[in-house]
């Protein structure tokens, strides 16, 4: 059963900075890097010049993983 289009990725990302936790168990993660996360199924480019950037747009369950260093 999902509610709507969003499907939970039911993995986890190494490290997230900025992440947007919901009380419901799920969480997004609003970074934006030179490339996504090997897990994250929906990649969004956020920005094109000067350089290619990257946002993962998957809502994952649990919770975040740690900072990541930059």
């Amino acid at each position: 059963e999902s509610k709507g289009n969003t499907e939970t990725n039911g993995g986890k990302l190494k490290c997230c900075s900025s992440c947007n936790f919901s009380f419901s168990g799920l969480y997004t993660c609003e970074d934006v890097v030179k490339k996504c996360d090997p897990v994250c199924k929906s990649c969004a480019v956020v920005k094109t010049h000067p350089v290619k950037k990257f946002k993962c747009t998957d809502t994952f369950l649990g919770m975040c993983g740690p900072p990541c260093k930059h």
